[in-house]
């Protein structure tokens, strides 16, 4: 039986250099506020940027010392959400 080389790195498995490294809450919203547009509507073209509860929504993901896998967030309808949460996909 052949013995696998420990130094020989293989695509996706054991390579813990770039999948491991989970972004932070201020790498989110910066990627959010900078790349993302407003798809359509009276402001469509300008950036979109995002309300305070927002990004404390953000930050509660994504700066979770243990790591979060699942996040369920529940708001009221009309409120502004739906950006939020297509940004998160």
């Amino acid at each position: 039986m052949a013995r696998r080389d420990p130094q020989r790195r293989t695509s996706g498995v054991g390579n813990t250099k770039s999948s491991d490294k989970r972004p932070t809450g201020r790498e989110v919203i910066g990627f959010v506020e900078k790349f993302l547009r407003i798809p359509d509507g009276p402001h469509a073209g300008q950036p979109l940027i995002l309300a305070p509860w927002q990004k404390q929504e953000i930050h509660r993901i994504y700066d979770n010392p243990v790591g979060t896998r699942r996040a369920i967030i529940s708001t009221a309808e009309k409120r502004e959400n739906d950006a939020l949460w297509g940004a998160a996909a």
